[in-house]
């Protein structure tokens, strides 16, 4: 969830306004120090802005773009920006949320090590640093990078609730709770926060409270497919499988290019002994991505039950190379074992019986 920054004409005031998560644009607020209206001179075709203040135009611009869900658009604009004045570390730092939410976590990245080049105090990109240190990986990196943007700003909530993800991690959740309510008293409507305080909250076995979280966050943010994967895998641990068929099929509605989504709802079928619609989802989970582990490894359980041991096969196999090219020790383990199985059940063991018999 990256911050935006607003930028102002004098660059002696910034502060960061918190995005929308990371499924959707980033939210960004219109420069403040344009003298016109980015989105009104866009719509008439004018130029945005002349002399020393065009940079503050295009900025803007890039930012109502994006927020408009144009993020090649947006990209464009900041670029722009940044030729007029190379030095601007708000737009390095904007243009690096573009790049991420447009996949290109490298450049991103850059942008906003840039951004810091120009600006060391800007904690913005500070943050936003961390929360890419964090996805690769570098968690002590990226906790570093935590407390130093929280030491100079205190009240940006993405940066408490990425910490309290650290303290998740390292299996201190009393602490982790404590991030997260912090981020949701700086933004009580926090969706990244609270389906992460639900998840805290699970893991110490208060279901209830976890379950209100989940509910918190999808009303905040309706479109991310997030906190309903939880609510629903909370609904089927309690064994509400009605419930948590309405919110995975929301799910695969929010994301028709996500096998996990199809994968989920199909093995919810194939709890409730609906093989046939089962596999049918998993299927589909396999046309969008024909190399997803679970979806092989399922699909092999289901032809190992009725029988058709071959074919199972075929799937565990492309279960395990899926599950090995991917470093996945668990997955590979349960596809060993389910591939080991089957393959005793087709072994023919008459000669080696004839052999120990002489």
């Amino acid at each position: 969830m990256p911050n935006a920054v607003r930028s102002s004409a004098s660059r002696k005031r910034r502060r960061d306004a918190a995005s929308t998560p990371a499924e959707v644009p980033v939210g960004h607020s219109a420069a403040s120090a344009s003298s016109s209206d980015p989105q009104a001179d866009h719509a008439a075709g004018r130029p945005a802005g002349t002399g020393v203040e065009a940079h503050l135009h295009l900025h803007g611009l890039a930012m109502m773009l994006e927020a408009q869900g144009d993020l090649k658009g947006a990209r464009d604009k900041y670029l722009e920006a940044l030729s007029l004045k190379p030095d601007f570390a708000e737009a390095h730092c904007n243009l690096g949320n573009t790049y991420k939410l447009l996949g290109d976590v490298s450049q991103a990245e850059q942008s906003y090590r840039t951004a810091l080049q120009h600006h060391p105090q800007l904690a913005a990109a500070v943050g936003n640093l961390g929360s890419v240190c964090y996805e690769k990986g570098d968690r002590e990196n990226a906790q570093h990078l935590f407390l130093q943007a929280l030491e100079l700003q205190p009240d940006m909530p993405d940066s408490w609730n990425h910490l309290g993800n650290l303290m998740r991690d390292n299996g201190k959740p009393d602490e982790a709770i404590k991030h997260y309510a912090r981020a949701l008293v700086l933004q009580p409507g926090h969706p990244h926060a609270l389906n992460n305080l639900g998840n805290a909250l699970k893991d110490q076995g208060r279901r209830n409270e976890a379950l209100e979280c989940y509910v918190a966050a999808i009303r905040a943010l309706p479109s991310s497919p997030v906190p309903h994967t939880n609510l629903a895998g909370l609904y089927k641990e309690n064994g509400d499988f009605n419930s948590a068929l309405v919110h995975y099929q929301e799910v695969v509605r929010l994301c028709p290019s996500s096998a996990a989504a199809y994968c989920n709802l199909g093995t919810l079928h194939k709890d409730c002994g609906r093989g046939t619609e089962a596999l049918v989802l998993y299927s589909l989970g396999l046309s969008v991505d024909n190399n997803h582990v679970d979806s092989h490894n399922h699909i092999g359980n289901l032809l190992k039950d009725s029988g058709r041991l071959e074919q199972a096969l075929l799937h565990y196999c492309r279960a395990l190379l899926g599950s090995i090219s991917r470093s996945d020790v668990l997955a590979s383990a349960e596809v060993l074992s389910n591939l080991t199985h089957t393959t005793l059940f087709l072994c023919d063991y008459s000669q080696r019986d004839r052999m120990l018999g002489q």
